[in-house]
């Protein structure tokens, strides 16, 4: 007899399973992969972090997946029948990105006085999904800025900015006094991922302080004084009393005449920058003073040159103005009288002295002479006539004052005897001569 063997084989592969559809990227470290195989086929799924298998119950599978992060994970699916015929496989690629983007936001803050802001940001994504198309956001936040320079409560003002890519980019954003901000970027990757940073406080003050300066302005003071400044105070909307931080600056010379300046600053801590500026004339109102040389009164004998003896005058400012002064003499000498010699000066900001007078009493105190005229002593014969040859009188003021002669003449010729003539004379100021004196003898020599 003679036999033949005949084996049958199942040596067809199932037909290649189906991958239902996945997203392009994930942030989860592991995903669920369905599809469709051969019945109760063994379908095996490689290159996520580690193949795993699973069995295609009435024709579909469902079957969890590890992934390797951050990296792109090439999916492979093959069935494997009873036979154990394996079918070509079926990839999918899933990119695993469980990584946030890194979003920077940079600008200066702290107090500002400017009109804007220079605010640079970037966002990048590691990996390996990239940045979401659209969601790189800049946004803004306000607050108002309160009198003791705190930011009140913020509310979102908009967004700054937004776009597709990460470099980094500076953008202006204007902004208003009295008002604090602040800037987020935000960035999401197309895994879903997110990050976002939130700079400083900007607190932008545009108000000037205001300085109040203290005394007069301009104001006067006297040269060779000392200068003492009234001040000034300075106040801010929001930085308040500035007192204590302002700078003086003083160009004040009271040893020159002229106009000079205070400037006071001050700033506040945005950078708003005050100033006032107090005018300080340094003026000359101080009189000169006029010394007189020699006494007051002073007698002078009438009839005879007089001669001032003149005054000084000196000037806190103009020194030695004795040359300026202005001298009325209206000394008589031939006028008996009182007279007054006045001194008066003005200095170069005509500034006049004290007006200095000396009284000049004009009198006649020299005593007429009187001149007898003939012999001292005479005879005279008993019995005859004497005739007296008199005298004359002269004054160095009054003159000739021979009329004014009072003569006193006891003489008596009848009587033997020795008699005296006298002469005596007052002038019209009640100068009373010396008196001259005749001495007359009567005598009788006749037989």
């Amino acid at each position: 007899e003679v036999t033949r063997r005949v084996i049958v084989k199942d040596t067809t592969p199932p037909e290649t399973p189906t991958i239902s559809s996945l997203p392009e990227y994930i942030n989860a470290d592991s995903i669920t992969v369905s599809g469709t195989a051969e019945q109760n086929a063994a379908v095996t799924i490689t290159g996520g972090a580690a193949g795993v298998t699973g069995v295609a119950t009435n024709g579909s599978f469902s079957i969890s997946v590890n992934l390797t992060q951050n990296a792109v994970n090439t999916l492979s699916a093959t069935a494997k029948d009873a036979a154990g015929n394996i079918s070509a496989a079926t990839t999918r690629a899933i990119t695993e990105d469980s990584t946030d983007p890194i979003v920077t936001v940079s600008y200066s803050s702290g107090w500002s006085n400017a009109a804007s802001v220079n605010v640079t940001y970037s966002a990048s994504d590691t990996g390996g999904s990239g940045l979401k198309e659209d969601n790189v956001i800049l946004t803004k936040y306000t607050a108002p800025l309160d009198a003791n320079s705190s930011c009140g409560v913020w509310s979102w003002a908009g967004y700054a900015d937004t776009r597709s890519t990460g470099e980094s980019k500076i953008i202006l954003v204007p902004v208003s006094g009295g008002t604090c901000y602040r800037f987020s970027n935000y960035a999401s990757d197309n895994a879903g991922n997110y990050n976002s940073i939130v700079g400083g406080d900007v607190k932008i003050d545009t108000t000037k302080p205001v300085i109040t300066m203290s005394g007069l302005n301009p104001v006067s003071v006297e040269y060779g004084s000392t200068y003492t400044d009234a001040g000034a105070t300075a106040s801010d909307a929001i930085s308040g009393n500035l007192t204590a931080s302002i700078t003086k600056t003083s160009n004040v010379n009271t040893n020159a005449l002229g106009a000079y300046s205070v400037t006071y600053s001050v700033s506040d801590q945005a950078g708003n920058a005050a100033s006032a500026v107090r005018t300080v004339n340094v003026v000359d109102t101080t009189r000169p003073v006029i010394t007189r040389l020699g006494g007051s009164p002073v007698t002078h004998e009438a009839g005879t040159p007089y001669t001032d003896r003149g005054a000084t005058a000196g000037d806190n400012v103009d020194g030695n103005i004795t040359g300026r002064i202005i001298t009325t003499n209206n000394v008589n000498v031939n006028a008996i009288g009182d007279y007054e010699v006045r001194y008066n000066v003005t200095d170069i900001k005509n500034n006049a002295a004290e007006e200095v007078v000396r009284q000049v009493l004009v009198r006649d105190t020299t005593l007429p002479v009187i001149t007898r005229s003939g012999a001292e002593s005479v005879n005279v014969e008993k019995g005859t006539t004497y005739t007296d040859a008199g005298a004359t009188a002269s004054d160095s003021f009054a003159g000739n004052l021979t009329t004014s002669i009072v003569v006193t003449n006891p003489v008596n010729t009848n009587a033997v005897g020795m008699y005296t003539v006298r002469y005596n004379l007052s002038d019209p100021s009640g100068n009373t001569a010396n008196e001259v004196t005749r001495t007359v003898i009567v005598k009788d020599t006749t037989p």
